[in-house]
């Protein structure tokens, strides 16, 4: 593929060049409209935002070349940008990031993750890595801004400069008043604690320089799990603010999740002890989504069987100390199958203003061993899950006005 194909009908601000990334890391992926990589795969790992006028940007990673909707995308893969401007009923493809031409060392990505700047427009986070997943998660992580992001559509995005941060691959972030809040997360081995600084979890402060560089400053490392077993699954964090200065962090663990607080804006010194929070079931190795909603409630999307990702639930943390429940998508086996990777997200009209709904995205179907499907490597049954779950519904333990939109991820899906 010829470079000049890669940045075909896709606007490149003119940016200043990032810092060069240390020697041995990585390369950034690169973008591309080029629609070779329209195909859709199952194997999604799809993140979100709600901006500000209410448009839900996702990102997702797969694989070209491969039968359809294959349960596992494997490098070289690459990042696709989704948005849409009705709930998620119909998602538009707004761009790729795609591993760089030779003659640069070929590469792909892995989860990807995606926030916003405190103005409203997208960011995109991923991690770089050659020859597949590394147990230990020494990626090279890369972010970028994208301009455009509430009005644009495929060809007017302009993507900025794809800026080194750091070693390994970034949590779910946030905006705190003007502070852009990325946790991220090396991995490590079952039954070891933090040795160096860049182990395990830490929070970065992120500031945007001139031309979109993005500035990392370093703020925290999140103490050890009180069992040091867990900690080879400590891993995919998101962080909130609670207020006056507090932050929670959830982070996925062996045993189940993990919360962990801090009472001044997440500084070094300031985190608690890491503790499994009351009211969420012990699921092994899953991600729960977790953000603070338009009331200021603490809010949890989470698989509620212990049987695995199965199920969708939302959990609503009350000022008053009692915790409202809901499952929201009630689907089981064989009809549904692996629901994971949950975020939520305020949903918003074009306006700004709350709607009283909760915005939450998932992946669905990317596993057919649940499902009793044969083992044929093609599974046609994988979806980006978008539900729009009132919060009323949630606090009256009802499914009333609960609508979930369910996009497949290939023409063929069933």
């Amino acid at each position: 593929m010829k470079l000049t194909a890669l940045f075909f009908l896709l606007v490149i601000a003119a940016v200043a060049a990032p810092p060069e990334p240390p020697v041995g890391a990585l390369p950034p992926l690169v973008v591309s409209t080029d629609p070779a990589y329209d195909q859709y795969v199952s194997r999604l790992y799809v993140m979100s935002t709600v901006l500000p006028n209410g448009r839900i940007c996702y990102v997702a990673y797969g694989c070209k070349d491969v039968p359809p909707g294959t349960d596992g995308a494997l490098p070289p893969n690459y990042l696709t940008f989704y948005y849409s401007d009705d709930k998620g009923a119909t998602l538009h493809i707004g761009f790729f990031l795609v591993p760089p031409p030779e003659p640069e060392p070929p590469g792909a990505m892995v989860d990807p993750r995606i926030g916003q700047t405190p103005d409203g427009d997208a960011m995109v986070f991923f991690p770089t890595v050659r020859g597949g997943r590394s147990k230990t998660g020494w990626y090279s992580l890369y972010g970028c801004v994208v301009r455009n992001s509430q009005t644009g559509m495929r060809g007017t995005f302009s993507v900025g400069p794809r800026c080194y941060l750091g070693r390994g691959t970034a949590g779910q972030p946030t905006v705190v008043g003007s502070d852009i809040l990325l946790p991220t997360f090396v991995g490590l081995p079952k039954g070891i604690g933090n040795t160096h600084d860049y182990d395990g979890v830490r929070l970065w402060r992120l500031g945007i320089g001139q031309g979109d560089v993005l500035v990392p400053e370093f703020l925290s490392q999140l103490p050890d799990l009180p069992d040091l077993k867990d900690n080879s699954g400590f891993c995919d964090p998101f962080v909130v603010a609670l207020g006056d200065g507090n932050c929670r962090m959830l982070i996925r663990a062996n045993s189940g999740p993990y919360w962990c607080d801090s009472q001044d804006r997440g500084k070094a010194g300031s985190w608690g002890v890491p503790y499994q929070p009351a009211g969420l079931p012990m699921v092994k190795n899953v991600i729960d989504g977790m953000a603070t909603d338009h009331e200021g409630e603490l809010v949890v999307a989470y698989n509620p069987s212990l049987k695995g990702r199965t199920q969708a639930a939302l959990a609503v943390y009350r000022k008053n100390g009692e915790i409202a429940k809901l499952v929201f998508d009630p689907r089981q086996p064989p009809a549904a199958t692996t629901m994971a990777n949950f975020v939520i997200s305020i949903d918003r009209n074009r306006d700004g203003t709350p709607t009283g709904n909760y915005i939450v995205t998932y992946d669905h179907g990317r596993n057919t061993k649940a499902a009793g499907l044969d083992k044929d490597g093609v599974n046609y049954r994988g979806a980006i899950c978008t539900a729009i779950v009132p919060k009323a519904s949630v606090l009256a333990g009802k499914l009333d006005g609960v609508v979930i939109h369910e996009v497949p991820t290939h023409p063929q899906a069933q």
